[in-house]
Parts: C-alpha cells; sequence; structure tokens
C-alpha cells in the first residue's frame, strides 16, 4: 500500500472538526421565496403601458435573417479577389486592344512609308505629332498600371483611333498628290 494513503488529510480532518458550525446556518426556502415575491410586488407594474412582449414568431424570424446575413458575409467572395480578377480582365482587354490598333497602325505606317518612297518631300511636322502622340499613350499607360482608371483607359484608347485618323489622313492626302506613272510619260513626250 501506498504511505500517503495511511495519513489523514488535514482539510477532511478540520470539516470533520467543524461541521456543526457550517451547518449552522441552513437557508429556510419559504421564507426566501417569500422575500422575493415582496420584492418583486414593489416593482412597478408594467400593465397600461405600451410595451408588450415581442412574440416568438419574431424572433425566429430575426435569427432566420441574422443566420442568412452571416452565410452570406462568409460565403461572398473576398472583394480583393473581385478586384485582382477585374484588373486581369481589364489587362488582357487592354492588351487585345493594343493588339489590334497597334496592328492597324503599323499597316497604315507601312503604307505610308511606300507613298513617302515615291515623294521626294517628307512631312517631318507630322512625324513629330506621331512621336508626341506615342509619347502620350505610354504615359497614360503608365499611369493606368497605378491606378486602373476607366478615364486613363478610354484616354488610351482616343490617343490610337487618334493616330489611325492621322495615318489614314495622311495616306489620302498622299494619295491624292501621288504621280501617277500615266502622267510622267505624257510629261516626257
Amino acid at each position: 500500500m501506498d504511505a500517503n494513503t495511511n495519513k489523514p488529510d488535514p482539510l477532511k480532518a478540520f470539516f470533520q472538526e467543524n461541521r456543526d458550525g457550517f451547518e449552522e446556518k441552513m437557508p429556510n426556502k419559504t421564507e426566501n421565496w417569500k422575500a422575493i415575491e415582496k420584492a418583486l410586488e414593489k416593482t412597478p407594474s408594467t400593465e397600461g403601458s405600451t410595451t408588450e412582449r415581442i412574440p416568438a414568431w419574431f424572433w425566429k424570424a430575426a435569427s432566420a435573417i441574422l443566420f442568412v446575413s452571416c452565410l452570406t458575409l462568409l460565403f461572398r467572395p473576398a472583394p480583393e479577389k473581385e478586384l485582382i480578377s477585374q484588373r486581369i480582365d481589364v489587362s488582357s482587354e487592354l492588351q487585345q486592344t493594343e493588339g489590334y490598333y497597334y496592328s492597324l497602325i503599323a499597316s497604315k505606317e507601312t503604307s505610308l512609308k511606300e507613298l513617302l518612297a515615291s515623294m521626294p518631300a517628307t512631312d517631318e511636322a507630322f512625324a513629330e505629332e506621331m512621336r508626341q502622340l506615342e509619347n502620350t499613350y505610354n504615359q497614360l499607360k503608365e499611369e493606368w498600371k497605378m491606378t486602373q482608371s476607366d478615364k486613363l483607359l478610354h484616354a488610351m484608347i482616343q490617343n490610337l483611333k487618334l493616330r489611325v485618323t492621322y495615318l489614314n489622313r495622311k495616306i489620302v492626302l498622299l494619295e491624292k498628290f501621288k504621280p501617277n506613272k500615266n502622267e510622267k510619260t505624257s510629261a516626257n513626250i
């Protein structure tokens, strides 16, 4: 056997010696309830007041609404994820738009170079205007990367459209004044 089981417990011994002191005051159930009833009678009555008891169905409906709201908030995608996906969508749309306009611009520039090759004079002001539009576009694109502003995106697309318009006008103008081969031969005769 263990040596500790033979020793008397000091706390248990204390309770055994003072048992009468602990049981001296027992609560009287009837007197306690009478005191509680008297205290309740002294409180002002709610009869005739405008407050009414809220029906149980109201609490059930409120708890159901709260539950659905919590579920909605819990399973709603995080705004940051939505924003990132929107940026990716806008970025891919921008790449597609840029690709379209850059291929169109490259095509027009090729046509323009062919026309300018047959003409002796070149238009330096036009070339400078195209460089400025390209620089403006690059600045807008850098700002758009930081802010993702719809206004900047619209301005970028307008810039690309303006470049295509300038190239078209220049091509039309050069084609009007392009010397025909028939005119050269008739002038030589």
